[in-house]
Formats: structure tokens, sequence, C-alpha cells
């Protein structure tokens, strides 16, 4: 995959991420951090919220209009995780893409 497709899906995902803070965040704020790798090899994504629950799949069938957040994230990233906040209620959620040469 080459750096225009990585950087075009990071877009996206990243809105995806954001609008999980607006819809299950009750403050509806979140700090967003976005790296590129310096020897170019992909990209990070971080999105940082208030909410201390992880991320989950609340889609129950395929039918169902929302709750896809996740699948779809981990569907076309490399990786994806959340961690806690260790100073604060809160969490990060983050994804990387690969740059293959």
């Amino acid at each position: 995959m080459d750096q225009r497709h990585c950087l075009g899906r990071r877009c996206p995902l990243t809105l995806e991420l954001v609008a999980n803070v607006v819809r299950h965040t009750p403050d509806r704020r979140a700090a967003v951090l976005m790296v590129r790798w310096p020897d170019g090899r992909g990209v990070r994504v971080e999105v940082t919220d208030t909410c201390p629950r992880p991320p989950v799949s609340t889609a129950v069938d395929e039918l169902t209009e929302g709750g896809r957040g996740v699948l779809i994230v981990d569907a076309v990233t490399d990786r994806w995780a959340w961690d806690p906040l260790p100073d604060r209620p809160g969490r990060t959620v983050w994804f990387e893409c690969d740059v293959k040469p």
C-alpha cells in the first residue's frame, strides 16, 4: 500500500473516532494527534477523550445502522488499541497504518 492510500484511510477513520466522542462522551471533547513516522513507514492517529470505558462494537446484526466503528477500524488499519489515561478518567484510542515500500 502506498503512502497516499495510507493517508487517505486516515481521514475517515479519524472522523469515526471523533464522532464516537461526540455521540458517547458527555462533554463531547477530544484531543486529536496525527503523526507521520519520520522514516515515512506509516502514520499513527490518537483520539483522547474523557470516557474511561473501552471502545466496543454494539452492532447486533448486519442490519443495525450503528455500532460498527470498532469493526471498521479493526478491518482497515494495521494496528489499533486503546489505553486508559494514567492521571485522570479517560482513554486514548489509537490506530496505525503502515506504508509498504
